[in-house]
């Protein structure tokens, strides 16, 4: 990891759908120190365990993705359906229809992911929000 960029860091960090609070939320850090780990003008590195944690979000995501191409190879070639894939407004949308503490911008940024995925397979994809809460 020694030879990742501050920018590897930031592209890391907004692939896996989380602003900077967020990751210094997890990571116990500050917003601030984030913000120095991504800005050139600064020598300060990220600690290992804040690219464990982007990394094992990241293979998350990618897990959800190979998950949602294997179900689409079982879908018979002639079906024209669209994919609906759940995108949230909100935490509070996200939290209503997922109790598990997971971030509502996680799980748009894997959402995201998996459409591009599906539509590179020249699948149809609709994106929707669910309607367990009105916000």
């Amino acid at each position: 990891m020694a030879d990742m960029t501050k920018a590897d860091l930031r592209a890391l960090r907004e692939t896996v759908g989380l602003s900077q609070q967020q990751l210094a939320d997890l990571a116990n850090v500050s917003r601030e120190a984030i913000k120095r780990w991504e800005n050139d003008s600064y020598d300060w590195q990220a600690h290992p365990d804040v690219w464990a944690l982007l990394y094992s979000l990241r293979d998350r995501q990618r897990e959800a993705v190979d998950a949602a191409l294997d179900f689409a190879d079982t879908m018979p070639d002639a079906d024209p359906r669209e994919t609906v894939i759940s995108y949230y407004r909100s935490q509070a949308q996200y939290d209503s229809c997922h109790p598990d503490g997971g971030l509502y911008t996680v799980a748009n940024a894997t959402a995201r992911a998996i459409g591009m995925a599906l539509e590179l397979d020249d699948l149809p994809v609709r994106y929707e929000y669910p309607h367990a809460v009105q916000d």
